[in-house]
Order: structure tokens, then sequence, then C-alpha cells
């Protein structure tokens, strides 16, 4: 059973704060008897973006939808592709992206 709190989620005996970001959890595992909203994906253009960042944005998005986790989460960075001589002109070639299912435990 799952109990989720603005500060702390706890499953099967154990408590993890450091997973919430804003109150929404999120796993990169699934949330079995979970109900999906709708997949979130984000992406930031921006040098100084970091995975905080990221989980900010998905979980602004998430909590709009009515859930309170996001599972199935998947982060990173990834350069543009086929950009290279507008590379030269631009200071960032990379972006920030998250995605995840949006669901209500």
């Amino acid at each position: 059973m799952w109990c989720l709190s603005e500060t702390s989620l706890w499953y099967t005996g154990q408590t993890w704060p450091e997973l919430l970001q804003d109150g929404i959890f999120f796993t990169e595992s699934p949330a079995p008897n979970s109900t999906l909203l709708r997949r979130v994906v984000v992406q930031i253009h921006n040098e100084k973006a970091n995975l905080n960042d990221v989980k900010r944005h998905m979980a602004v998005r998430a909590r709009k939808l009515g859930a309170n986790a996001i599972v199935d989460f998947q982060y990173g960075q990834r350069s543009f592709r086929g950009l290279e001589l507008l590379a030269l002109f631009m200071r960032n070639t990379e972006v920030w992206y998250g995605e995840g299912d949006a669901v209500a435990l």
C-alpha cells in the first residue's frame, strides 16, 4: 500500500523523502495498481538547467492532471543532431529532457 504525503512516500514499511519533488513522487519503476492519467514529456533548452529543473517542470504538469506521482521516469541530456553548423552560433547544443507517466497512487 502506498502512502504519500507532501514530505515523503511510505511503501512496504520504508520512507523515501528524497524521491519527492514539489509533492510529486518520482520513480524509474512502474507502479502497479496506479491510475494512469497521461504521459508527461519535458524538454529544457537552457545551459544552466539540471535534473531538479526537469522534475520541477514535470511536477507542475503532473499536479495539473491530478497526479501525485511520475512513474517509469526517464531523464538525461541529448545533443542536437544534424545541427553542427548551427551549433557554431549557438552557446548551448544540449537539451535536458524528462518523461514519465503521471499517475494517481
